[in-house]
Parts: structure tokens; C-alpha cells; sequence
């Protein structure tokens, strides 16, 4: 008996699942689309690689949850682009124009191709067009950065009360915005409020002695431009990051902060300019067409400078060629005294206290006599003292000796080194000054009307003419003579050598 209820209790269970599976493979028949095509519908299970491509059924997550519908065919999406191909396609829109204004070498180098002169390689941003700043030129040239803050100005001065911390509030805006001729009316108006105000009478350039308030001229010159460097130290830094950026992407945003700084026409941010963009010669033809913008006294003696000394052969004419047409009174001096003459070198022997022959190596400039003493380097004596501390290897009077003698021609083969590396330091330097004097000279032929060689004294005579004093040669003047021991780079260790018995 109980195996039958064993078997029909089994039974049952399996009539049970029968039905179940039956249930669910009518519902999964119910929501499954038709087949359509040859399509992964049809096949759900066949690998990615033997699926057609641009089959009807694709999609078949998309069909199972919509029912039985009718699929549509999915839009065909474009081809991603690669990053920053949409800023080149803008570009070419443009058509940029090859005689536009560029900034980072390109105009300079074109002008120079025209002269016949040799340029150096492109800088870093001239390598690729993409990702050169002037590739990507902005609608319109930026104007200046502090036209905005000035109709803000005139909204704010209009609502500003007449008391002293209102005029403030509007004095120390306008001077963190770059306004600050539209600062100055505010600041005395905070002193006619308040005539004990320090901050503004600082401000304003007063000098406080003896219980008064003294105008200076001078401080408030200092003042005013140590609130424009503050002001454009920060711009300047923010745009040369823009420029300097590594990012494929940013092209625009790097013309945009080029023709930012193109804009800036205020004397007051020479400083600044310099100070930011001026330690890579990458930045010197941008710096070089700002500076050419700027009439004042300073920005042609940055010119001068970086006619000078730039690496960049491309931004060195361009500062000579923005020379030209200026004041030569203004940067003329400073050339010259970059002006120096050779020196004048030689290797002489002087016997020092001992008696023994010593060398000296004697250097004139024009300032100073230099002497460089180098002692003479030891030599064994026939005896050395008594004993037989030798070295390990060394068991003879005869080797001892030797050991001796060797000692004695290293410390006189660096001795000798020593001066003849010194010699050539000297050498070395003279080049450099001569070619200093050449680029000198170069600069001066062609912006102050004056055609010499690369000889300081010429200039300085003529500078002296053209300034009506009178010229007082260096040799004319007595010279301080300085003297230094060379210390020897080898110290002979000598053995002691028994005397003969």
C-alpha cells in the first residue's frame, strides 16, 4: 500500500509541472513578435559575428517589450567626429583671410621670407595649424577688456550715494576693474568727506609729515601703477594659461585669449606683459606686436631688450623694425651700456716665497685687474724622513721613489689643466661678448641713424656727442687689482725615502 501511495503521489507531482510548463511556454508564445526575416529574433542564441548586419529583427529587446508590433527600422546615427573637428570645420567656414593680423609668428616669419632674411624653426604653437592660436581667429577683434566695466561704471556712479563709504565702495570697484582714471574724482571725493581718510589719501599719493598731508606726484604715479599691475598681472596670467593650454580641443579659446591680449593698448600694463609672457621665446612675437602698439618710454626699452636677446630670430627683427620709427632717446643708453670690450688675457711665471717658479694668470677689463695665482705643485725631496711606511705593493727605496715621482706629474698635469681650462673660459666669454656687441650694433645701425662696427668705444664716443657731455675713456680711470689663489685640484701624498747608508 505504500508503495502505490509512493507512485501516485509521484504521479501527481509530475501531471503538476506538465502543466505548468505548459502555461508558461503559451504565455512566452503570446508575447514573442512574429518572425520576420532572418534576423536575431529568429535566432536569439546565434553568436555576434554570424548576426547579419542591418537586419529587420536587430534590436530584439526593443521588439519583446513593445509586443507584437511592427519594429521599426532604427535611425542610422552619424559617425562620431573626432575631438576638436567641429572648431575645424567652424574655421574653414570662415575662410580665414592669409593677410589677417596673426600672433604667433606666422605674419613675422612671412614678412621676413619677403626681406630675404633667414628665419629660425617655428615655435611650439607654429608646428601644427590646428594648433596654432591665430588658426582659429574670432569673429571680431577683442576690444579692450574694460570697456564693459566702464558702462557698468557709469549705472553704478549714477545709484552711488554722496557719503564716504559709498564713494569708497565705488573707488576701490573702479580700481580692481582697471578704472583707474574713473577711480581717481571718487578718492577725493572720500577725502573731501572724510580729510583724515588714510586709505584714500595714500591713495592718492599724500605724504603724511608733521601732523600735514603733503601731495607727491611721484607716489601717486607708484600707486596708481601698482593697481594696474595688479590688474593686469591677473588678466595676463589668466589669458597666457588659455594660450599655453594642452588641450586638442581649445583652439578657439586660445585665439580668443591671443586677440585679448592683442587689445591691451594701456602703458600701464607693459610691466605685467613682460613679467608674464616674456620667459619663453615662444611668447616674444606676441609680445613684440603688443609692445609695438604702445607708445612710452618703457615699452621701447622692452623692445630694445628683446631686439637683443630674444632666441627667436623672427620676434629679434620685428622689435628693430618697431625701433625704427621711435624716439632713439628713449633706449639708445640702455644699448649701449650693454656694450663691453674683450679681455685681455695671459699666463705669466713669478717665483712665489719659496723661490719656486709660480704661474699667474693676469685678466683686464675694463673695470678691474684680475690675478689668478696657481701655486707650483710639489716635488719629492731626495730625503723624506726615516722609516719604511710604504704603501702595499711597494717594498724598495727604488719604488718609493718612483711612487714619488709619479705623484709629482699628476699634481703638475692638473695644474697645468687648471690654467688651460681657465684660458679657455675666457675665450669662451669673449665670444659671447663679441657677439653681443654685433647684435648690439646691429640694432643701432638701424633705428638711431649711427653706422659703426661692433666697437663699444665708437658708440659710447657717440652717444656722449649726442647727449652733449664729454666722453672720459675706461683707461683713463685707475683700476682696483684683485688677486686670488687657485687651489690646486691634487695634492701629491708623498713616501717617505730612507737616506742611503
Amino acid at each position: 500500500m505504500n508503495a502505490w501511495k509512493n507512485l501516485s503521489r509521484t504521479l501527481g507531482i509530475l501531471v503538476i509541472a506538465v502543466l505548468i510548463n505548459a502555461a508558461v511556454i503559451g504565455m512566452v508564445l503570446v508575447k514573442l513578435p512574429p518572425t520576420i526575416g532572418n534576423g536575431p529574433a529568429t535566432r536569439p542564441k546565434s553568436p555576434p559575428a554570424s548576426r547579419p548586419k542591418g537586419a529587420v529583427g536587430e534590436g530584439t529587446g526593443k521588439l519583446v517589450r513593445e509586443g507584437a508590433r511592427t519594429p521599426r527600422r532604427e535611425k542610422a546615427r552619424p559617425p562620431r567626429k573626432p575631438r576638436g573637428e567641429p572648431g575645424r570645420e567652424a574655421l574653414a567656414k570662415e575662410r580665414v583671410s592669409p593677410d589677417r593680423d596673426q600672433t604667433d609668428g606666422r605674419r613675422l616669419a612671412g614678412a621676413l621670407t619677403e626681406e630675404g632674411e633667414s628665419v629660425a624653426a617655428p615655435s611650439r604653437t607654429d608646428q601644427k595649424p590646428e594648433r596654432s592660436p591665430a588658426a582659429a581667429p574670432t569673429e571680431s577683434r577683442s576690444r579692450d577688456r574694460r570697456a564693459e566695466a566702464r558702462v557698468e561704471y557709469h549705472a553704478r556712479k549714477a545709484q552711488a550715494a554722496d557719503n564716504t563709504d559709498a564713494q569708497q565702495r565705488l573707488a576701490l570697484w573702479c580700481d580692481s576693474h582697471g578704472l583707474w582714471d574713473e577711480a581717481k574724482p571718487h578718492w577725493e571725493a572720500v577725502v573731501r568727506l572724510n580729510p583724515g581718510h588714510q586709505v584714500a589719501r595714500r591713495r592718492l599719493g599724500y605724504r603724511l609729515r608733521a601732523g600735514q598731508w603733503i601731495a607727491d606726484a611721484a607716489l601717486a604715479e607708484a600707486a596708481t601703477q601698482q593697481q594696474a599691475e595688479d590688474f593686469w598681472g591677473k588678466e595676463l596670467a589668466a589669458d597666457h594659461k588659455r594660450i599655453d593650454t594642452k588641450r586638442s580641443n581649445a583652439t578657439r579659446s586660445q585665439a580668443e585669449a591671443v586677440a585679448r591680449v592683442e587689445a591691451v593698448r594701456d602703458p600701464r600694463a607693459v610691466p605685467a606683459l613682460w613679467r608674464v609672457f616674456a620667459g619663453h621665446h615662444s611668447h616674444h612675437g606676441l609680445v613684440v606686436a603688443v609692445l609695438s602698439r604702445i607708445e612710452s618710454p618703457q615699452s621701447s626699452r622692452m623692445l630694445a631688450a628683446l631686439a637683443v636677446y630674444s632666441l627667436d630670430a623672427k620676434a629679434r627683427a620685428a622689435a628693430t623694425r618697431a625701433l625704427a620709427g621711435r624716439n632713439p632717446a628713449e633706449f639708445r643708453e640702455k644699448l649701449v651700456g650693454l656694450m663691453n670690450a674683450p679681455l685681455r688675457s695671459q699666463v705669466r711665471e713669478v717665483p712665489d716665497p719659496t723661490g719656486r717658479p709660480m704661474r699667474v694668470l693676469f685678466i683686464e677689463d675694463e673695470t678691474a685687474n684680475y690675478q689668478f695665482l696657481y701655486p707650483a705643485p710639489a716635488t719629492p725631496a731626495a730625503f723624506c724622513g726615516v722609516g719604511t711606511g710604504y704603501l702595499p705593493g711597494i717594498s724598495t727605496p727604488a719604488m718609493a721613489r718612483q711612487f714619488n715621482q709619479q705623484q709629482a706629474q699628476i699634481a703638475k698635469a692638473l695644474s697645468d689643466q687648471q690654467v688651460e681650462s681657465d684660458l679657455a673660459a675666457v675665450a669662451t666669454l669673449n665670444q659671447q661678448i663679441n657677439e653681443l656687441n654685433g647684435r648690439v650694433a646691429q640694432v643701432l645701425n638701424s633705428t638711431c641713424g649711427a653706422h659703426f662696427g661692433p666697437d663699444p668705444e665708437s658708440w659710447r664716443r657717440w652717444l656722449a656727442e649726442t647727449q652733449g657731455t664729454t666722453y672720459q675713456p675706461p683707461g683713463s680711470r685707475a683700476k682696483p687689482t684683485l688677486a686670488q689663489v687657485v687651489a690646486p685640484l691634487f695634492s701629491p701624498n708623498f713616501l717617505p725615502v730612507p737616506a742611503a747608508t
